[in-house]
């Protein structure tokens, strides 16, 4: 049998506004830690993926209720988020795909929110 681990975010440097920032994370063998962790900065996550550039792995998701994008460096134990409400994102990415063979090509689907949305984007 394996174990699971659970995303608790720790000490974090949020901008004025909220919609960016970085922080550091662990990850914990407590569910109560990480569920608590879930609600405050990543509820509804969706779209997970992975992307590893000159040896370094990062871990990519969306929480659609923060409208965050949030960005896990797996070698620092860091994560920096960035808000989804504006520019390509136009408010509800649902998921988050890389390009397999393109070290910076990402794809996103929306299927609702702003104007532009309902749609696959790159």
């Amino acid at each position: 049998a394996g174990s699971y681990s659970y995303l608790v975010i720790s000490t974090c440097d949020v901008s004025g506004d909220g919609k960016s920032g970085s922080c550091g994370f662990v990850w914990s063998a407590s569910y109560a830690d990480g569920a608590a962790s879930a609600r405050q900065w990543f509820p509804k996550a969706e779209g997970i993926d992975t992307r590893t550039v000159d040896g370094v792995s990062r871990l990519y998701f969306v929480s659609k209720e923060r409208k965050r994008l949030l960005i896990l460096n797996l070698a620092s134990m860091t994560l920096e988020f960035s808000s989804t409400e504006s520019g390509a994102f136009n408010r509800q990415p649902d998921q988050i795909k890389i390009i397999a063979g393109d070290s910076s090509g990402m794809v996103y689907f929306c299927e609702d929110g702003g104007s532009d949305c309902g749609g696959l984007y790159s």
